[in-house]
This record gives C-alpha cells, structure tokens and sequence, in this order.
C-alpha cells in the first residue's frame, strides 16, 4: 500500500512539473482540451515538444512559444494543448498515450517539434510547424475562421494582417535560400564534370 501511494505521489509530482513546464493557458491533457475545444467549439492546437533536451524544440521556444503577444493571439481562437515529451519516455505514461493518439490522428511518425490544428471532427486543418509566432497565428486564424469564427478583435485582426504579410516575406525567403542551393548544386555538379573531363584527358596523354 505504501508503495503504490508513493507510486501515486511521484505520477503526480511528475505530472505537475510537466504542467508548470507549458506556457500558460496551454491544457496538458488531450482528452481535456478534446472536451475544452468542444465546449469552445474551437479548433484545438496540438505541440508536441522537447525543449528540456531538444535543440529544435529550445529554438522553438525561444522564437515563437516564449513570444506573450503570440500567445494571448493563438490563444484567443483556439485551445492550445502542449505536449511536453521528456527524452526517455514511459509507454504507459500519460504523455505517451497522448503522444500515440496524436501520431494517430496525423497517420505518420511525428518528429519534433510538430504542431497540428484539428477541427471538432478531429481532422487536420493544418500540420508542421512553421518557423514564426506569426506563421503559428496566422495558421490558427485560418483554421478558425474555416471553422465559421469571425475575428473581429482589430488588434488582433492586425496581429493577423501582419502574421500573413510576414509569412508570405518567409516563404518568399526561403524560396530564395531553395533555388540558390539548387544554383550552387548544379555548379557543383558542373565542377565535377569538369574536373572528371580533365582526368579523362590526362589518362589519355599517358596512354599516348
């Protein structure tokens, strides 16, 4: 008996420094904010995150979830549920079990840091995290306004005027970062025919 209240006291104590870990306003349970969304009828915003021991998961707090302005945003039109996986997991942890129900519902392995926004239905309105607190909100706005919500808030309104406007200056970026790669791979490749075209003559001339 003793040990099954220790048992019991330790699941708490863990379970209440991961709570104190999410951002606040954030839920930690799925099948709460699942009941929360439905009651809000709003969509339901998922991240799953490590950032105790990932270097992507750090970065992404640093940039976006830390961000206050994002949060009283994201969490005006939806219910935001983070998931905080530690890097050695228990299967029959809550956390887990939580972790697996999202890996279902997305249908493919999930690699942190990833975020997903479903609808009452549970159907992914939008997956993968973009790469600013106004890409998360503008996303989020989407989502909700597919669900039949009206922004009408004009300082958030603003927030998602400018969130859109900045991620449409971040597509166009990396874009940009994509097609010079691709410049550069082909000189590359340019480089080793030329280079390979040089040793083939001069295997040649030895011949000769």
């Amino acid at each position: 008996m003793k040990k099954f209240l220790a048992f019991l006291i330790a699941a708490g104590l863990f379970a209440s420094l991961m709570a104190a870990d999410a951002p606040r306003g954030w839920q930690t349970n799925m099948n709460d904010a699942v009941k929360l969304a439905e009651k809000e009828k709003k969509p339901l915003v998922i991240l799953i995150t490590g950032p105790k021991w990932n270097p992507a998961c750090q970065k992404l707090n640093r940039k976006v979830i830390d961000d206050n302005r994002f949060n009283k945003a994201i969490q005006k039109y939806a219910v935001c549920l983070y998931l905080n996986q530690p890097k050695e997991m228990d299967s029959s942890s809550q956390i887990a079990r939580d972790i697996q129900q999202c890996t279902k519902i997305f249908g493919k392995k999930i690699a942190l840091p990833h975020y997903m926004i479903l609808d009452l239905q549970q159907k992914v309105l939008a997956a993968n995290p973009p790469k600013t607190a106004e890409g998360y909100v503008a996303a989020v706005a989407a989502a909700a306004e597919k669900m039949g919500h009206k922004i009408q808030d004009p300082k958030l309104q603003k927030y998602v005027r400018d969130a859109a406007k900045e991620q449409k200056k971040q597509l166009k970026k990396q874009k940009t970062k994509d097609k010079d790669k691709d410049k550069d791979k082909d000189k590359d490749k340019d480089k080793k025919k030329d280079k390979d075209k040089d040793k083939d003559k001069k295997k040649d001339k030895n011949k000769k």
